[in-house]
C-alpha cells in the first residue's frame, strides 16, 4: 500500500472527512487530496509528523512501502520489550530521568491498547 493509499484508509478507519484531517494537520484540504492521490507528499516533516500523530501510526509506516507493516505493537513483541526494558534497567545505563521517561511511555503503550481492546 502507498502512501496516499495508508492515509486514506487510515483516515476511513478514524471516520474524519477530509476537510477535518487537514485542519487538525494544518494543511489545505487540497493538498490533503494531492498526498492521497499521490499527486504529492508533504514538503515538511512536520506534515508527516502531524498525519502519523492524527492518524495513530508512526510515520516510518506511512513512508514505508511495506504492504503490512504492523500497526500495532503485538503481545510478543510486548513481552520482548519489557524483558530488554527489565534488563536495561538492571544494568543501570539509564538515568533516573530516563527510566522515568521509559517507563511513562511504556505505561502509554499498555493504555493505548487497552482502549483499543475495548
Amino acid at each position: 500500500m502507498d502512501f496516499g493509499s495508508k492515509i486514506k484508509a487510515l483516515r476511513l478507519e478514524k471516520n474524519m472527512t477530509q476537510k477535518d484531517l487537514a485542519k487538525a494537520i494544518g494543511v489545505s484540504t487540497r493538498s490533503l487530496i494531492n498526498y492521497e492521490t499521490g499527486r504529492c507528499y508533504p514538503r515538511q516533516a512536520s506534515v508527516v509528523a502531524n498525519l502519523s500523530e492524527q492518524l495513530g501510526v508512526t510515520a516510518d509506516y506511512l513512508l514505508s512501502d511495506e504492504p503490512d507493516v504492523p500497526k500495532e505493537v503485538s503481545q510478543k513483541d510486548a513481552d520482548i520489550l519489557v524483558r530488554q526494558l527489565a534488563a536495561l534497567f538492571a544494568g543501570g545505563q539509564l538515568n533516573e530521568q530516563d527510566r522515568d521517561a521509559a517507563m511513562q511511555a511504556l505505561q502509554k503503550a499498555y493504555w493505548d491498547g487497552r482502549k483499543q481492546d475495548q
